[in-house]
C-alpha cells in the first residue's frame, strides 16, 4: 500500500502525523494496537480518538478507508467493531470482532469486544474464552476484566466472577456495573457483609438501574429478610417493568412469606419475559413444589437445570421434589450432585431425608451429622439425629439430641 491512499483530505503520511498528535492530546491507549503492521498504528488510533471524541461516524470513515486500502488488516474491523460497540449494535459488534480475531488474534479490542458482545448475545462459554485472550494480551485494561466479570456472572462462576469483578472495579470504582456484578456474585459465595457494600454502592451510582435494586433484594432473600427484600424487589419492578430478573426477585420475595398467589403470578411474569432465563423456571419449581404440585415443580425446576447447568439450586431442589414424591432413587442421584457441586447443610439434610425414605438408616445419620457440623446447634438437625437413633434403636443416644 503506498502513501496515495487518501483518508479524507489527507494521505497516510499526514493522518499519521496528525494521529500522533491526536494520540498525545487524548491519551489513548497504544495498548489497543498490536505490534505488527505498526506503520499503520498511528491511523488507528486516530480512529479511536475520534470515536472517543464523541464523533463515531468520523470513525468509521477512517476505519471504513483503512479496511478498503488493507482487507486483510484486522485492526480496521475492530476499529469498525467498537464503532457499531457505541451505538449498541452487538451482533454487528461480533462479527466484526470475529473478523478482526482471526485475521489477527493479538489485538487486545477486538478480543474484548468479541467478549462483550457474546455476552449480550448470552453465549458465555465463548465470552470467557475470548476475554481470557483479551487479559493475557493487555493486563491492564478495565474493560477486558468488565467484561470477564459480566461473562462469569451469567455462567454462575461465582468465585471467579469475584475475583474478575474486583479487578475490574479497582480500575473502575465508580462504575455501577462493575458493583451490582461483584455484590451478586459475592452473595453467592456467601460473604454477605461485603456484598451489600457493593449492592448499595451501585443503587447510589445507579438508583435507575433494575439491576441494582435485584443485587440487593437477592441478598436480603439470601439473609432471609424477605420482608425488605419484597420491598427492594418491587423497587426493582417499578424501575422496569419489562425486566425479567426483577419479577423473579419479588416472586421469591413473596415465596419466602407465603404469598403463593403473589409468588406465582410475579414468577409466571418473569418467564414470560425471559423464557430462556433459568432463574424464572427455578421460581415457578419452587412454587408449585410449596403449594404441593409436584409435577409442574419438576418440570420447571428440569428446564432451569437444561438452561443453566450452573444452578445448583435447581439441582438439589429438584431432587427433594423427586423425594418427597416418591421418586427416591432419582432424587438422591439430584441430590448427591447437587451435594457435590456445594456442601451446604440444607444438602446433607436433604440427602439425609432421602436416605432415611429409603430406609438406609446409618447413612440418613452420617448425613444429618454432616449437615449438622456445618451447622452447630441447629434443633431441626438434632432432632433428626436424634429420630435416626431411635430407628437404628440406639436410645441413649436419641436423647442426648433430644
Amino acid at each position: 500500500m503506498g502513501s496515495s491512499v487518501i483518508f479524507g483530505t489527507q494521505t497516510i503520511a499526514e493522518r499519521i502525523a496528525s494521529a500522533a498528535i491526536i494520540v498525545m492530546m487524548t491519551g489513548v491507549s497504544p495498548a489497543r494496537v498490536f505490534a505488527q503492521d505498526s506503520g499503520l498504528a498511528a491511523v488507528v488510533e486516530s480512529g479511536y480518538a475520534i470515536l472517543e471524541g464523541g464523533d463515531p461516524e468520523g470513525a468509521r470513515v477512517v476505519f471504513e478507508q483503512l479496511r478498503s486500502a488493507e482487507p486483510s488488516f484486522g485492526a480496521a474491523y475492530a476499529g469498525l467493531a467498537a464503532v457499531e460497540a457505541a451505538y449498541g449494535n452487538w451482533p454487528t459488534v461480533a462479527e466484526l470482532a470475529t473478523v478482526a480475531t482471526e485475521l489477527n488474534p493479538t489485538i487486545p479490542i477486538a478480543q474484548t469486544l468479541l467478549c462483550r458482545a457474546l455476552v449480550v448475545e448470552g453465549d458465555f462459554t465463548p465470552a470467557a474464552a475470548a476475554c481470557t485472550v483479551a487479559i493475557s494480551l493487555d493486563p491492564d485494561d478495565p474493560t477486558a476484566y468488565a467484561a470477564m466479570c459480566a461473562a462469569q456472572v451469567a455462567r454462575y462462576r461465582w468465585a471467579d466472577a469475584v475475583t474478575y469483578c474486583r479487578a475490574g472495579l479497582q480500575a473502575q470504582p465508580d462504575s455501577e456495573d462493575m458493583h451490582w456484578r461483584l455484590g451478586v456474585a459475592l452473595t453467592n459465595t456467601g460473604a454477605l457483609d461485603e456484598a451489600d457494600i457493593h449492592c448499595r454502592e451501585a443503587l447510589v451510582y445507579a438508583p435507575g438501574d433494575p439491576m441494582a435494586h435485584y443485587c440487593l433484594g437477592a441478598l436480603l432473600l439470601e439473609r432471609g429478610d424477605d420482608g425488605t427484600a419484597l420491598t427492594t424487589c418491587a423497587a426493582a419492578v417499578e424501575v422496569d417493568s419489562s425486566h425479567a430478573l426483577a419479577w423473579y426477585c419479588r416472586g421469591m420475595a413473596h415465596l419466602g412469606l407465603g404469598n403463593i398467589a403473589e409468588a406465582d403470578a410475579d414468577c409466571t411474569r418473569a418467564v414470560e419475559l425471559a423464557p430462556g432465563e433459568a432463574l424464572g423456571h427455578f421460581c415457578l419449581g419452587r412454587v408449585a413444589s410449596e403449594a404441593g404440585f409436584p409435577e409442574p415443580a419438576t418440570e420447571h425446576l428440569a428446564r432451569a437445570v437444561e438452561l443453566n447447568d450452573q444452578l445448583i439450586a435447581a439441582r438439589g431442589t429438584l431432587g427433594d421434589v423427586l423425594t418427597r414424591s416418591g421418586r427416591l432413587a432419582e432424587g438422591e442421584q439430584w441430590l448427591r450432585d447437587a451435594l457435590q457441586r456445594d456442601a451446604t447443610a440444607d444438602r446433607h439434610a436433604q440427602l439425609a431425608f432421602n436416605l432415611f425414605e429409603q430406609g438406609r438408616h446409618a447413612e440418613a445419620l452420617e448425613s444429618y451429622q454432616a449437615a449438622e457440623r456445618r451447622s452447630p446447634g441447629d434443633p431441626h438437625y438434632l432432632m433428626n439425629i436424634g429420630n435416626t437413633h431411635r430407628e437404628l434403636g440406639d436410645v441413649e443416644a436419641m436423647y442426648a439430641n433430644f
